[in-house]
């Protein structure tokens, strides 16, 4: 069997800081992303019940996916690469699925959400990773690329893809999250008979399209943040015990994705992302949407966590 026990191959977890080639389980790189994102939420945990040590102990963990970021993988820059146990960097071709799982590696590179601003650092800054996120998401020619485009673009019918989108909040592009999510959600969840994406994973893939039809996502694995893109709807409610956020957008339409402005509880935001504090207490949301980029909106990234 490939996977036994709850984290097959721990000891080399803990003991290499990464899952080498050859390890027990799905695929080692998928492994040691799938490990990383599993110890932030375990750090949130430990945080939110006051244990300081487990939270140092498991966000240091949590940055242990960059024991696999070779800056050299490619020609055009840094990927995720699958790992040898000596430390050494077998061959790699970011369109290949070697030791990753159900995609390639060029479709797991962004599959960091909780320490985006790492990830762009690594990849060389906002401009270089904005370049590559465009790369992943277009094809040369500049027609879209969000699903059944080939290895080196996005597939945001499957999971290691869903969160990427959401990355250009980090390099000061919202608009750029604003279009992309929308077209994913026109060309993959359609009005068809087959028009819902693959395999729903107990309800993975509908219930992302449901938060990016709100205009919200929960891009961090443990924590209650919320990361903002464009509502669909004119108007929705949310409604949980105690709390409610009601969800105004003036101008939503199919084709309108662009947010400007955005007012939260009636005060003017220019921040992309939510606090925990506004899903645990409720509010209101009054986005006015346009048919053109507001590039001015959103520059400000939502915050990032890393191991430091």
């Amino acid at each position: 069997m490939l996977c036994v026990g709850q984290r097959p191959g721990l000891d080399q977890w803990l003991r290499l800081h990464y899952m080498p080639v050859g390890a027990p389980g799905w695929g080692a790189a998928a492994d040691t992303l799938e490990l990383a994102a599993a110890d932030f939420g375990l750090s949130e945990l430990a945080r939110a019940v006051g244990d300081r040590q487990g939270e140092r102990l498991f966000r240091t963990r949590s940055g242990w996916w960059r024991n696999l970021f070779n800056p050299k993988a490619a020609p055009e820059g840094g990927y995720i690469q699958p790992r040898n146990a000596d430390g050494s960097w077998p061959a790699f071709d970011p369109a290949a699925d070697d030791e990753f799982v159900e995609s390639s590696g060029a479709q797991y590179l962004w599959m960091v959400p909780f320490d985006a601003k790492g990830l762009i650092t690594a990849l060389g800054g906002s401009a270089s990773a904005s370049r590559r996120l465009d790369a992943f998401f277009h094809k040369p020619d500049g027609s879209w690329a969000v699903t059944k485009s080939g290895p080196l673009h996005a597939e945001m019918d499957n999971e290691p893809s869903i969160a990427s989108p959401w990355l250009y909040l980090f390099t000061g592009e919202p608009w750029k999250t604003q279009e992309t999510v929308l077209e994913a959600m026109r060309r993959i969840w359609t009005n068809t008979p087959d028009g819902i994406s693959g395999n729903d994973d107990l309800g993975e893939m509908s219930s992302w399209y449901v938060w990016a039809a709100l205009g919200l996502y929960p891009l961090y694995p443990g924590r209650a943040d919320l990361v903002v893109g464009s509502p669909m709807f004119p108007a929705a409610t949310i409604r949980r015990p105690g709390a409610s956020i009601v969800i105004r957008a003036k101008g939503a339409a199919p084709a309108v994705p662009y947010v400007s402005p955005l007012a939260v509880n009636q005060r003017q935001s220019e921040q992309p992302w939510l606090p925990a504090h506004f899903v645990e207490h409720g509010g209101t949301l009054d986005f006015t949407l346009t048919a053109t980029p507001e590039r001015a909106w959103g520059k400000t990234p939502p915050p990032s966590f890393s191991p430091d």
